[in-house]
């Protein structure tokens, strides 16, 4: 079923060449930036004399880079080819990368972020849950993933995020409630 629907997708990216230069640019660069953008954008806009919407906020931050340190070694683990090893007249628009596909580190980051967004700032969290099944979405039609594969590393990011919040939320939020107290003061307030 996966084959098929990668397949659906692939067909369509085949018929749309005048999309393939804005897919793969999201695909590649676009998208993992605006992800950042959020994560910044939640990091500023966090009242910062609410030390727990700052904590959650810099998790935010942190959450897509261990869900993507966590995912490395699941995705050698798994080992699951790419869809160009695995099927024939495949489109490819992007690096062939000659690591495994599942999951996705693309759809990890994008979990991870849409749901630390979520815990931080719920406008944020929309707004990353749309560039983040974007993000995944356009790595299928360049050609990259299989569907599963995305939406294998959407819930792997944000499962990430979500425990990792609820084993270390409250270590971080006193963390930043001592530097407080410190020289740092001014950076954590202004």
């Amino acid at each position: 079923m996966d084959s098929d629907l990668f397949r659906v997708v692939n067909d369509f990216a085949k018929d749309t060449p005048w999309l393939h230069g804005l897919a793969t640019f999201y695909a590649g660069v676009a998208g993992p930036a605006l992800l950042a953008l959020l994560v910044l954008l939640a990091v500023v806009w966090s009242r910062a004399w609410e030390t727990s919407a700052l904590a959650k906020s810099v998790w935010a931050g942190l959450a897509p880079v261990i869900a993507i340190g966590l995912n490395q070694p699941l995705v050698r683990l798994i080992n699951r080819p790419r869809p160009f090893a695995t099927l024939d007249h495949v489109l490819v628009l992007a690096h062939r990368s000659a690591d495994g596909g599942l999951p996705s580190d693309h759809g990890t980051l994008a979990g991870a972020v849409l749901a630390a967004l979520f815990l931080a700032d719920r406008k944020l969290g929309w707004a990353a849950t749309g560039v983040g099944v974007l993000l995944a979405a356009s790595r299928v039609y360049v050609g990259v993933h299989y569907p599963g594969d995305v939406l294998a590393g959407l819930a792997f990011g944000a499962l990430v995020a979500v425990v990792g919040w609820a084993v270390v939320g409250g270590l971080l939020t006193r963390l930043l409630v001592r530097l407080r107290l410190t020289r740092l003061r001014p950076l954590l307030t202004a």
